[in-house]
């Protein structure tokens, strides 16, 4: 079993997800941990989390917030 993070950041960004998680994964650059990075626009994230088994459906039920602006 391995261990890592899985990091979502909601952003209003006009690129594609690609585009966008490797426009974030630069700050993110030196961490000593594996990471998986998911980055979606506010609408990607209210679309998708009323989906009943979504990723962002669990990621709203038990995921944690760590910074809100």
């Amino acid at each position: 079993e391995s261990c890592d993070l899985d990091l979502l950041i909601v952003k209003d960004d006009n690129r594609i997800p690609p585009e966008r998680a490797i426009a974030l994964r630069k700050f993110l650059l030196g961490m000593m941990i594996p990471l998986d990075l998911f980055v979606f626009t506010n609408k990607e994230f209210d679309d998708q989390g009323k989906e009943k088994f979504s990723m962002i459906s669990e990621i709203k039920n038990s995921g944690k917030i760590l910074y809100a602006r």
